[in-house]
């Protein structure tokens, strides 16, 4: 589909980079297609965006992910740490736009973003994605652990009495509405009572992953649509000392904490040891594991390009990022998730209902119960066919979005 040349879609998002590269990966597809669009993200991918062709701007610096999920009274904290000092930089960047006679669509994956604000103050379009069935909130399939709790012996009271309020309190937070009905009064916008954007505001809701692994609840949007994981294309080569290692050590277990934790020398001193008692290669991804740690099975990088990678390992041990999630599920390798917060305990309880891999509990995360769990995934012989099934029902997230957010604009004209 051509798009009309002037419309212009601004993708924004912030946080770590698993929030950021669906969005470039998407308006790559969109150049592609011959749309004007612009990316607002974090300033660690601005090289990732050039190299994909796709215009960026940086409004924030990167996320580092801290606390546990669920915690109420860190939201604030949270908010003020990876959305606040967006707020400016985007509201800049739409006000100039606008000014120049842009005519822009807004996408983006928060009730939280500035980008929001922009949409009503503008009256412009507004697209939702969902990076992950987490970000859907849902009374009657709520994600991972609260669907635990529904599952219990008194969960028809927390479905009817707890878990609304545990809704509300999360969009009602008194410190983040203050500071967001501060820069809604600067914009001439009433006040709110609530981070939530109002349903008649977005025009499409997009999930960024499969129905296969986000079955619809009923109380989702019914506009939504599924569009597939969205991942940039993998890099063509891995570099040479990695590549030297994989010769030498074939089928390495691969190892990745997330970019966006910085404290993650246990994780590695698991890895060596659970490396150890296999008597398997691994590879550790990490920029943040600091000084020289050695381990003999064990080759340390910053950062390699897991769609590279993966095809040539025999596991992935990881915290249950989406985008770490989706590339093991297109690599058909076998996976082992101990996460952390957010929407990574969900993932593990989707990749495990799956067939996929192993949920491991982090209170539990250690070499012999990593090993057990690796064990127990090398020895089950119907997980390769489970894996190929679900890579065989892969479809191209990022084409998809691109094509749907295409057709969205031109129903509207």
């Amino acid at each position: 589909m051509k798009a009309k040349s002037h419309q212009k879609f601004v993708l924004n998002a912030v946080g770590t980079k698993g929030d950021v590269l669906p969005l470039i990966a998407i308006a790559r597809e969109l150049a592609q297609r011959g749309a004007a669009c612009h990316v607002l993200g974090i300033q660690s991918l601005e090289s990732a965006a050039a190299r994909a062709g796709v215009p960026y701007t940086s409004v924030a610096p990167d996320c580092i992910e801290e606390g546990k999920a669920g915690e109420l009274e860190e939201y604030s904290e949270r908010f003020i740490k990876r959305y606040q000092p967006s707020f400016e930089p985007i509201l800049d960047f739409f006000q100039r736009e606008v000014s120049e006679g842009q005519r822009l669509v807004v996408v983006n994956t928060k009730d939280d973003s500035a980008s929001n604000l922009a949409a009503e103050k503008y009256a412009l379009p507004l697209c939702r994605l969902h990076l992950t069935p987490y970000h859907l909130r849902s009374l009657i399939r709520p994600p991972w652990p609260w669907q635990g709790l529904i599952r219990g012996p008194l969960g028809k009271t927390f479905q009817r009495r707890v878990l609304p309020g545990a809704y509300a309190r999360m969009r009602a937070h008194p410190r983040v509405l203050e500071i967001l009905n501060r820069y809604r009064g600067e914009l001439s916008l009433l006040p709110v009572q609530t981070v939530r954007t109002p349903d008649a505001l977005i025009g499409q809701h997009l999930a960024l992953f499969p129905a296969w692994y986000g079955e619809a609840a009923e109380d989702w949007p019914t506009s939504l649509a599924f569009a597939g994981f969205p991942l940039l294309e993998a890099a063509p080569e891995l570099p040479t000392a990695l590549c030297d290692f994989v010769k030498s050590n074939p089928m390495p277990v691969v190892f990745t904490p997330g970019t966006g934790q910085t404290d993650v020398r246990r994780f590695f001193d698991v890895a060596g040891e659970f490396c150890e008692l296999l008597g398997i290669p691994g590879v550790f991804l990490s920029p943040e594991l600091g000084g020289s740690p050695r381990h003999e099975q064990i080759l340390h990088c910053d950062y390699v390009d897991l769609g590279a990678l993966l095809p040539r390992a025999r596991l992935l041990v990881h915290h249950g990022g989406i985008g770490t999630t989706a590339r093991a599920l297109r690599a058909a390798v076998p996976q082992i998730v101990c996460p952390v917060a957010y929407d990574q305990f969900d993932n593990a309880h989707r990749v495990h209902e799956l067939g996929a891999g192993a949920f491991l509990d982090p209170a539990l995360f250690g070499p012999s119960t990593l090993a057990a769990s690796a064990r127990a995934l090398f020895d089950d012989a119907l997980l390769p066919q489970r894996l190929r099934g679900l890579g065989n029902a892969w479809q191209d997230g990022a084409s998809c979005a691109a094509e749907a957010l295409l057709a969205s604009v031109a129903v509207r004209g």
